[in-house]
Protein backbone atom coordinates (compact mmCIF):
# COMPACT_ATOMS: atom_id res chain seq x y z
CA UNK A 1 0.00 0.00 0.00
CA UNK A 2 1.46 3.54 -0.73
CA UNK A 3 3.18 4.85 2.01
CA UNK A 4 3.85 1.37 3.57
CA UNK A 5 7.38 0.83 5.52
CA UNK A 6 9.42 -1.83 3.99
CA UNK A 7 12.35 -2.27 6.00
CA UNK A 8 15.32 0.15 7.23
CA UNK A 9 18.11 0.89 5.38
CA UNK A 10 20.92 -0.43 8.71
CA UNK A 11 24.89 -0.33 8.15
CA UNK A 12 27.76 1.66 10.16
CA UNK A 13 27.31 4.93 10.46
CA UNK A 14 30.76 6.41 9.91
CA UNK A 15 31.80 10.27 8.89
CA UNK A 16 33.47 12.01 5.52
CA UNK A 17 37.17 11.01 6.61
CA UNK A 18 36.19 6.75 7.68
CA UNK A 19 34.11 7.72 4.51
CA UNK A 20 37.27 7.96 2.51
CA UNK A 21 39.66 6.08 4.46
CA UNK A 22 37.30 3.01 3.43
CA UNK A 23 36.13 4.07 -0.45
CA UNK A 24 40.26 3.49 -0.83
CA UNK A 25 40.00 0.46 1.26
CA UNK A 26 37.55 -1.25 -1.02
CA UNK A 27 39.21 0.21 -4.12
CA UNK A 28 42.36 -1.50 -3.21
CA UNK A 29 40.46 -4.75 -2.61
CA UNK A 30 38.76 -4.12 -6.01
CA UNK A 31 34.98 -4.33 -4.54
CA UNK A 32 32.86 -3.70 -7.68
CA UNK A 33 29.87 -2.70 -5.70
CA UNK A 34 29.36 0.13 -2.80
CA UNK A 35 26.88 0.25 -0.37
CA UNK A 36 26.56 3.83 1.04
CA UNK A 37 23.81 6.26 1.31
CA UNK A 38 24.20 9.84 3.33
CA UNK A 39 22.27 10.24 6.30
CA UNK A 40 23.25 13.70 7.08
CA UNK A 41 26.32 16.04 5.85
CA UNK A 42 28.52 13.93 7.65
CA UNK A 43 27.09 11.08 8.39
CA UNK A 44 27.05 8.33 6.04
CA UNK A 45 25.83 4.37 6.46
CA UNK A 46 27.75 1.76 5.28
CA UNK A 47 25.91 -1.38 4.57
CA UNK A 48 29.22 -3.11 3.38
CA UNK A 49 29.63 -6.04 5.67
CA UNK A 50 26.76 -4.84 8.59
CA UNK A 51 24.14 -4.36 6.19
CA UNK A 52 20.86 -6.36 5.57
CA UNK A 53 18.87 -7.09 2.35
CA UNK A 54 18.13 -3.24 2.24
CA UNK A 55 21.23 -2.81 0.28
CA UNK A 56 20.53 -5.17 -2.79
CA UNK A 57 17.43 -3.07 -3.86
CA UNK A 58 18.35 -1.70 -7.35
CA UNK A 59 17.62 1.80 -8.98
CA UNK A 60 14.83 2.18 -11.27
CA UNK A 61 13.89 5.53 -12.82
CA UNK A 62 10.37 4.14 -12.17
CA UNK A 63 10.46 2.99 -8.88
CA UNK A 64 8.32 1.15 -6.85
CA UNK A 65 9.77 2.55 -3.47
CA UNK A 66 11.33 5.73 -1.47
CA UNK A 67 13.53 5.89 1.11
CA UNK A 68 12.79 8.48 4.06
CA UNK A 69 14.55 10.07 6.62
CA UNK A 70 12.55 9.70 9.85
CA UNK A 71 14.02 10.82 13.32
CA UNK A 72 13.67 7.79 16.02
CA UNK A 73 14.41 8.92 19.62
CA UNK A 74 16.16 11.56 18.91
CA UNK A 75 18.19 9.24 16.02
CA UNK A 76 18.03 10.05 12.26
CA UNK A 77 17.13 7.17 10.43
CA UNK A 78 16.83 5.87 6.82
CA UNK A 79 14.00 3.75 6.14
CA UNK A 80 12.20 2.63 2.31
CA UNK A 81 8.70 2.64 2.20
CA UNK A 82 5.87 1.73 -1.06
CA UNK A 83 5.12 4.64 -3.42
CA UNK A 84 2.39 2.50 -4.89
CA UNK A 85 0.71 -1.23 -4.25
CA UNK A 86 3.44 -3.84 -4.82
CA UNK A 87 2.17 -7.10 -5.82
CA UNK A 88 3.48 -9.83 -3.88
CA UNK A 89 6.71 -11.35 -5.96
CA UNK A 90 7.69 -8.08 -7.52
CA UNK A 91 11.32 -6.75 -7.12
CA UNK A 92 11.50 -3.96 -5.05
CA UNK A 93 13.58 -0.75 -6.71
CA UNK A 94 13.94 2.78 -5.76
CA UNK A 95 15.78 5.92 -7.82
CA UNK A 96 19.33 6.69 -6.51
CA UNK A 97 19.40 9.82 -7.54
CA UNK A 98 23.18 9.53 -8.08
CA UNK A 99 25.31 12.72 -8.42
CA UNK A 100 27.94 12.02 -10.34
CA UNK A 101 31.65 13.04 -10.10
CA UNK A 102 33.97 12.86 -12.92
CA UNK A 103 33.00 12.00 -16.36
CA UNK A 104 32.86 8.49 -16.57
CA UNK A 105 28.81 7.54 -16.86
CA UNK A 106 27.14 4.35 -15.14
CA UNK A 107 24.65 3.37 -17.96
CA UNK A 108 20.98 2.33 -16.53
CA UNK A 109 19.73 -1.15 -16.76
CA UNK A 110 16.59 -0.59 -14.93
CA UNK A 111 14.86 -1.60 -18.38
CA UNK A 112 11.43 0.90 -17.29
CA UNK A 113 9.56 2.87 -20.00
CA UNK A 114 11.00 5.42 -18.29
CA UNK A 115 14.80 4.54 -18.26
CA UNK A 116 17.03 8.02 -18.50
CA UNK A 117 19.88 5.93 -19.58
CA UNK A 118 22.41 6.35 -17.48
CA UNK A 119 23.12 6.81 -13.77
CA UNK A 120 23.89 10.63 -11.99
CA UNK A 121 23.87 14.51 -13.15
CA UNK A 122 27.10 15.52 -14.04
CA UNK A 123 28.03 17.34 -11.13
CA UNK A 124 28.27 21.00 -13.18
CA UNK A 125 24.82 20.22 -14.81
CA UNK A 126 23.53 20.66 -11.32
CA UNK A 127 21.72 23.50 -9.93
CA UNK A 128 22.26 25.10 -7.36
CA UNK A 129 25.99 23.96 -7.45
CA UNK A 130 26.70 21.85 -4.54
CA UNK A 131 29.32 22.35 -1.89
CA UNK A 132 32.30 20.49 -2.80
CA UNK A 133 32.78 16.92 -1.21
CA UNK A 134 35.90 14.77 -0.68
CA UNK A 135 34.37 12.24 -2.39
CA UNK A 136 37.01 11.11 -5.20
CA UNK A 137 36.82 11.50 -8.86
CA UNK A 138 34.36 8.84 -10.88
CA UNK A 139 32.70 8.29 -7.00
CA UNK A 140 28.92 7.38 -6.97
CA UNK A 141 27.37 8.71 -3.30
CA UNK A 142 22.96 8.93 -3.79
CA UNK A 143 22.09 12.35 -3.02
CA UNK A 144 19.75 14.72 -1.50
CA UNK A 145 16.36 15.23 -3.60
CA UNK A 146 15.93 18.66 -4.61
CA UNK A 147 14.23 20.99 -2.35
CA UNK A 148 10.11 21.75 -4.05
CA UNK A 149 10.22 24.70 -2.03
CA UNK A 150 10.60 26.70 0.95
CA UNK A 151 9.26 25.21 4.26
CA UNK A 152 6.34 27.98 4.09
CA UNK A 153 5.32 27.01 0.81
CA UNK A 154 5.01 23.38 1.59
CA UNK A 155 2.57 24.09 4.40
CA UNK A 156 0.88 26.21 2.31
CA UNK A 157 -0.26 23.53 0.45
CA UNK A 158 -1.40 21.42 3.40
CA UNK A 159 -2.90 23.67 5.49
CA UNK A 160 -6.50 25.86 5.22
CA UNK A 161 -6.37 29.44 5.61
CA UNK A 162 -6.82 29.13 9.40
CA UNK A 163 -3.55 27.31 9.34
CA UNK A 164 -5.04 24.27 10.54
CA UNK A 165 -3.73 20.82 8.28
CA UNK A 166 -6.48 20.37 5.53
CA UNK A 167 -7.12 16.67 6.18
CA UNK A 168 -5.83 13.45 7.67
CA UNK A 169 -3.90 12.20 5.01
CA UNK A 170 -1.12 15.77 5.25
CA UNK A 171 -0.03 14.31 8.56
CA UNK A 172 2.46 12.29 6.76
CA UNK A 173 3.86 15.32 4.92
CA UNK A 174 3.92 17.35 8.35
CA UNK A 175 6.13 14.81 10.67
CA UNK A 176 8.03 14.85 7.41
CA UNK A 177 8.89 18.64 7.07
CA UNK A 178 9.37 18.19 10.86
CA UNK A 179 11.91 15.73 10.40
CA UNK A 180 14.18 17.95 7.69
CA UNK A 181 14.21 21.23 10.06
CA UNK A 182 16.39 22.16 12.50
CA UNK A 183 15.31 25.88 12.48
CA UNK A 184 13.76 27.19 15.30
CA UNK A 185 12.05 29.28 13.18
CA UNK A 186 10.46 27.12 11.16
CA UNK A 187 9.22 24.70 13.81
CA UNK A 188 7.72 27.85 15.45
CA UNK A 189 5.72 27.69 11.95
CA UNK A 190 4.84 23.43 12.34
CA UNK A 191 3.82 23.96 16.16
CA UNK A 192 1.28 26.62 15.13
CA UNK A 193 0.26 24.11 12.59
CA UNK A 194 -0.47 21.59 15.18
CA UNK A 195 -1.50 24.05 17.75
CA UNK A 196 -4.24 25.22 14.84
CA UNK A 197 -5.34 21.99 14.14
CA UNK A 198 -9.20 20.55 15.82
CA UNK A 199 -9.60 17.42 14.04
CA UNK A 200 -8.83 14.61 15.71
CA UNK A 201 -8.51 12.31 13.03
CA UNK A 202 -6.24 13.88 11.68
CA UNK A 203 -4.27 14.88 14.98
CA UNK A 204 -4.51 10.65 15.51
CA UNK A 205 -2.53 10.29 12.30
CA UNK A 206 -0.19 12.63 13.32
CA UNK A 207 0.68 10.40 16.14
CA UNK A 208 0.56 7.48 13.57
CA UNK A 209 3.23 8.89 12.19
CA UNK A 210 5.54 9.09 15.01
CA UNK A 211 4.49 12.47 15.72
CA UNK A 212 4.88 12.32 19.64
CA UNK A 213 8.44 10.92 19.11
CA UNK A 214 9.44 13.70 17.08
CA UNK A 215 8.35 15.92 19.61
CA UNK A 216 10.05 14.79 22.12
CA UNK A 217 13.72 15.26 20.00
CA UNK A 218 12.74 18.98 19.69
CA UNK A 219 12.11 19.18 23.44
CA UNK A 220 15.78 17.55 23.74
CA UNK A 221 17.14 19.97 21.33
CA UNK A 222 15.90 22.93 23.37
CA UNK A 223 18.94 22.60 26.15
CA UNK A 224 20.75 23.75 22.74
CA UNK A 225 18.57 27.15 22.51
CA UNK A 226 19.90 30.79 23.59
CA UNK A 227 18.93 30.96 27.63
CA UNK A 228 16.97 34.18 26.56
CA UNK A 229 14.36 32.28 24.25
CA UNK A 230 14.39 28.76 26.24
CA UNK A 231 11.48 29.13 28.16
CA UNK A 232 9.59 30.26 25.35
CA UNK A 233 10.28 27.59 23.20
CA UNK A 234 9.35 24.89 25.77
CA UNK A 235 5.93 26.64 25.95
CA UNK A 236 5.80 27.12 22.45
CA UNK A 237 5.97 22.95 22.44
CA UNK A 238 3.78 22.17 25.35
CA UNK A 239 0.68 24.05 23.67
CA UNK A 240 0.42 21.55 20.92
CA UNK A 241 0.85 19.07 22.94
CA UNK A 242 -1.94 19.51 25.00
CA UNK A 243 -4.06 19.27 21.87
CA UNK A 244 -3.01 15.23 21.17
CA UNK A 245 -5.26 12.85 21.62
CA UNK A 246 -3.11 10.38 22.95
CA UNK A 247 -5.22 7.86 24.55
CA UNK A 248 -3.05 5.42 26.28
CA UNK A 249 -0.18 6.14 28.97
CA UNK A 250 2.33 3.70 27.52
CA UNK A 251 2.02 6.22 24.57
CA UNK A 252 3.57 9.34 26.27
CA UNK A 253 5.69 7.11 28.34
CA UNK A 254 7.48 5.50 25.33
CA UNK A 255 8.30 8.19 23.36
CA UNK A 256 9.88 10.19 26.78
CA UNK A 257 7.98 13.14 26.56
CA UNK A 258 6.86 12.68 30.53
CA UNK A 259 10.70 12.22 31.31
CA UNK A 260 11.55 15.72 29.76
CA UNK A 261 8.63 17.08 31.25
CA UNK A 262 9.34 16.71 34.57
CA UNK A 263 12.83 17.58 34.12
CA UNK A 264 11.85 20.68 33.06
CA UNK A 265 9.99 21.15 35.77
CA UNK A 266 12.72 20.26 38.92
CA UNK A 267 14.73 22.71 36.65
CA UNK A 268 12.53 25.50 37.44
CA UNK A 269 11.92 24.43 40.50
CA UNK A 270 15.36 24.31 41.84
CA UNK A 271 15.49 27.91 40.39
CA UNK A 272 13.33 29.08 41.92
CA UNK A 273 14.36 28.05 45.23
CA UNK A 274 18.36 29.61 44.48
Amino acid sequence: IPGDFIMEYCGEVVNQADFTKRMDAYGKKRNRHYYFMTISKDEIIDAQIKGNQSRFINHSCEPNCETQKWRVNGVLRIGFFALKSIKKGTELSFDYQYQRYGDDVQKCYCGSAKCRGTLGEKLSELAPKPQESPLRENTYIPRQKKDSGSLEQSLSRITKEDGSLSSPDNALQLSRLMVQTDSNEHRQLILKTIQSTTDAATLKRFLNYQGLNILWSWMVDVNEYPASIRDQCKHDIITPLERLPISTKNAVEDSKVIKVLKKWVDNEQSSGQQ
